[in-house]
């Protein structure tokens, strides 16, 4: 039932309009995601070449891949988890060409995120970005001069995410802790200010009224 769901939610998207394709720099994986760059085992090497083709990282012809192809491929995971395939679907209206149906050799199917649909994601997420920071209390012609608690610009020339952008828009997305700087020097939080806590009240001491 579930695989019959996604093959229909791929067939009506295909009969959308296709949007422009983005050909956008995207900046590299955080350092989480890199210390995860490991090799796969030797018998996950043939189904990770598969997918790399499948998602459009690689030619179809290639028999190995160069450790940008491994991050790239990471980040598009993750994207995935960060339910790319909703953020697609709601605001470019389509799925073809930026998701890929594959059924593997052992009768599963799954929905992959194409090399295409991950730039196509990042833009939307970087437009995403920055109407969060407006929102909150950043003016529109200051929003690309928001940096991160440690002096890390946001946002790049082209009003993309920077690689700490992005992992503190990450963590705005997931409701974890997040601070930022707007471009008058005030510090930010997505979190709700503490309130104080009251002092305690002592009992008078003995013998006074």
């Amino acid at each position: 039932m579930r695989a019959a769901a996604v093959l229909l939610l791929v067939a009506v998207s295909a009969r959308a309009q296709d949007p422009t394709p983005y050909d956008l720099p995207i900046p590299p994986p955080s350092s989480a995601t890199l210390r995860a760059l490991q090799p796969p085992p030797e018998g996950e090497r043939g189904r990770t070449l598969l997918e790399m083709q499948e998602r459009g990282i690689v030619d179809r012809a290639a028999r190995e891949w160069e450790p940008e192809d491994m991050a790239l491929l990471l980040r598009m995971q993750e994207a995935e988890r960060l339910r790319a395939f909703d953020t697609l679907q709601q605001k470019a209206g389509t799925l073809r060409g930026y998701a890929v149906n594959k059924k593997l050799e052992d009768g599963t199917r799954v929905l992959w995120l194409t090399k295409r649909g991950f730039e196509r994601y990042f833009f939307i997420k970087s437009q995403q970005a920055r109407q969060y920071f407006e929102v909150k209390g950043t003016d529109a012609k200051w929003v690309f001069k928001v940096k991160t608690s440690k002096g890390k610009k946001v946002f790049d020339v082209s009003g993309m995410l920077t690689t700490e952008g992005d992992a503190l828009h990450t963590r705005v997305i997931l409701g974890l802790p997040a601070e930022w700087v707007t471009g008058d020097g005030v510090t930010r939080s997505n979190q709700r200010p503490k309130r104080p806590t009251p002092s305690p009240v002592l009992p008078p001491a003995p013998g006074v009224k």
